[in-house]
């Protein structure tokens, strides 16, 4: 049984981690998949390829979300081509862990960008269309760092947290249009940062921090991001569901 029939689903960052996994699971319960890109062409074909070999249905999309122009004329060719959009899933992100004596101005700006203001304005130029079709669903990826604090990372930190409001405030505006918006805050997933982090750490002491004993993988967020995109969850909007093992229980 198919979960979204019939639908056409735009996932940015889809090319890798959880915007691959989400990509997946979302063709393979029927959706039509628009995955964007900004530089690994070879990894979004590899995406396209796994989708299509299974009989569902992706196209890739080299696409620069820092600039806001793009974005309008992007949407706009997509809706061309498909009439519609029933589903957008904000998960491109960049991370960058470093000391917060050493973040600079430029540092800053670039995560704020690509985290935070991307989503605005892809939420933006996305409820133009949903206002029009009077339909609508859009899937947010925030982090558990914004929820307690990034030691490791302030800045993205920063820019998770404000997914959170920027959810709950898009949630308002766009329900009177029958647009959902929700948000995902993933814990320890296993990532390629993640990965890079058991290498210094150790799988072993990072297992042991986890209330459930266990790093998450992206298939849970995938699951999760199935979950909200369907008519199972017709009646929520405005919600953050955690998905980190019991790592934060607000």
């Amino acid at each position: 049984m198919h979960n979204l029939p019939n639908t056409v689903s735009l996932i940015t960052g889809g090319s890798r981690g959880i915007g691959r996994a989400i990509a997946e699971i979302f063709a393979e319960n029927g959706s039509d998949v628009i995955i964007t890109y900004k530089d690994n062409k070879k990894k979004a074909e590899k995406v396209k390829k796994l989708i299509c070999n299974k009989g569902g249905y992706c196209e890739i999309h080299k696409l620069d979300l820092s600039k806001k122009k793009s974005l309008d004329s992007f949407l706009k060719k997509i809706v061309k081509k498909h009439k519609k959009i029933d589903i957008l899933v904000n998960n491109a992100g960049y991370l960058k862990q470093m000391s917060y004596l050493k973040i600079d101005q430029k540092e800053w700006y670039k995560t704020i960008d690509v985290n935070l203001t991307s989503v605005f304005f892809m939420i933006q130029s996305f409820a133009k269309l949903a206002i029009k079709q009077k339909n609508g669903n859009i899937i947010n990826i925030s982090s558990i760092g914004g929820q307690t604090g990034g030691v490791k990372a302030p800045h993205y930190a920063a820019a998770k947290l404000a997914i959170i409001s920027i959810t709950k405030s898009f949630s308002k505006l766009l329900a009177p249009y029958n647009t959902r918006v929700n948000a995902i805050s993933p814990g320890i997933i296993e990532t390629d940062l993640v990965k890079k982090m058991i290498a210094v750490e150790g799988r072993s002491a990072i297992n042991k921090s986890v209330p459930l004993k266990k790093i998450g993988n992206a298939s849970n967020i995938a699951d999760t991001a199935l979950f909200l995109a369907s008519s199972q969850s017709e009646y929520m909007t405005g919600q953050v569901l955690n998905v980190n093992g019991g790592l934060f229980l607000g």
